[in-house]
C-alpha cells in the first residue's frame, strides 16, 4: 500500500507537469499579442502596456450600418466586429479583421497618425501577417483618402 501511494505522488506531478508543457506548446499568440509586438517591431516602440480592449463579436450594427468587417472605437476602447458569416464573404477571416482593427486601437494609444495612414499602416500589416492583399483594393476612395481622379 505504501509503495502504491509513492507512485501517485511521482505520477500525479508528472502528469501535470506534462499537460502544462503540451498546453504551453499548442498555445498561439493571440491577435491583441501579435498585433502589440508587430507594432513594437515596426516603431520601435514599447507598445500595449494597458487593458486589452472589449471585443463585441457578431455586431449587426457594424454590418447593417457601415458594411464593414469591423470598427475601432477609441474613446470606448473596443471594437466591434461583424458576424463571422459577412466577414467570411468578403474573403477574410475574423482573426484578420480583430488584428486588423486593433492595429488601429494600438496605433492610436502609442502612435498616433491621422486616419488614412492609419487604415494605410493596418492593411499594410494585415497583409504582411495573413499574406492577404488588403492594400490595393482602391480603400483610398472609400476612405476619402484620395479623389479619383489621383488613381489614374
Amino acid at each position: 500500500m505504501t509503495k502504491l501511494k509513492w507512485m501517485w505522488l511521482v505520477w500525479i506531478p508528472l502528469a501535470i507537469g506534462a499537460c502544462t508543457a503540451q498546453y504551453a506548446l499548442l498555445d498561439e499568440p493571440t491577435p491583441w499579442e501579435d498585433a502589440c509586438a508587430d507594432v513594437a517591431e515596426r516603431f520601435e516602440v514599447e507598445t500595449c502596456d494597458y487593458e486589452i480592449p472589449d471585443i463585441v463579436r457578431n455586431s449587426l450594427l457594424v454590418m447593417e450600418l457601415t458594411g464593414a468587417f469591423g470598427v475601432s472605437v477609441y474613446d470606448e476602447w473596443r471594437l466591434y466586429l461583424a458576424p463571422v458569416w459577412y466577414i467570411v464573404q468578403g474573403g477574410y477571416t475574423e482573426e484578420q479583421v480583430e488584428y486588423h482593427e486593433l492595429i488601429h486601437l494600438i496605433l492610436h494609444k502609442d502612435n498616433p497618425v491621422d486616419r488614412c495612414e492609419s487604415e494605410a499602416i493596418a492593411r499594410e500589416m494585415t497583409d504582411a501577417r495573413y499574406g492577404s492583399d488588403s492594400l490595393n483594393t482602391g480603400w483610398e476612395i472609400v476612405y476619402q483618402c484620395v479623389a479619383p481622379s489621383q488613381l489614374l
